[in-house]
C-alpha cells in the first residue's frame, strides 16, 4: 500500500502578470527567468515581480519551447500570419537574448511540424546535436540545427 505524509509547509505566491498571453515554457539561466508565450519571450530579472518583452519582433511568434544553457537560448516558435499558417521557427540567441538568429525549419526537409497548438513540444542540446520533439513526430539535427 503505497501512503502519503500530508505536507502543509508549502507556500506558493502569485508573481505579477505577463503580458504575453498563455505560457507555454519557463526556463531560467543563473539571473533570469524566461518565459515562451503566445507573444514572444518575456524575461524577468527579479525572480517574477517584473517583466519585459525580451524582442519585439518575437509579438507574432507563440514560443512553445525553450532551451537554456549558459548564454545561449534555444526557443522553438510558430508563427502566426495573415495566412493563418502555423509554420514553425528556430530562434537561437548566443549572448542572453541580446541578438537572435532565425531559422525557418519548415522549408527544407525533413519539413519540421509542430502544429497550430504547440503542446507537447519540446527542444533541448546534447552537444552539437539538437533535437525537437513535437506532439507526434521527433526531428534531430546532426550539424548544431543548420540543417535539417
Amino acid at each position: 500500500m503505497l501512503q502519503f505524509k500530508a505536507q502543509t509547509n508549502a507556500l506558493w505566491q502569485q508573481t505579477s502578470g505577463l503580458e504575453g498571453g498563455y505560457v507555454y515554457h519557463l526556463g531560467r539561466n543563473a539571473s533570469t527567468v524566461f518565459a515562451g508565450t503566445d507573444n514572444g519571450i518575456w524575461s524577468s530579472f527579479d525572480e517574477g515581480q517584473s517583466w519585459q518583452i525580451l524582442n519585439p519582433a518575437f509579438n507574432d511568434h507563440r514560443i512553445v519551447a525553450l532551451t537554456l544553457y549558459n548564454a545561449e537560448i534555444l526557443a522553438l516558435a510558430i508563427k502566426f500570419g495573415p495566412s493563418n499558417s502555423d509554420d514553425p521557427f528556430l530562434f537561437r540567441s548566443t549572448d542572453a537574448g541580446q541578438t537572435w538568429t532565425q531559422q525557418a525549419i519548415y522549408e527544407n526537409p525533413p519539413y519540421v511540424y509542430v502544429g497550430t497548438s504547440g503542446n507537447n513540444s519540446s527542444i533541448w542540446r546534447e552537444g552539437s546535436i539538437l533535437w525537437i520533439k513535437s506532439s507526434n513526430n521527433l526531428y534531430k539535427s546532426e550539424d548544431d540545427g543548420l540543417t535539417g
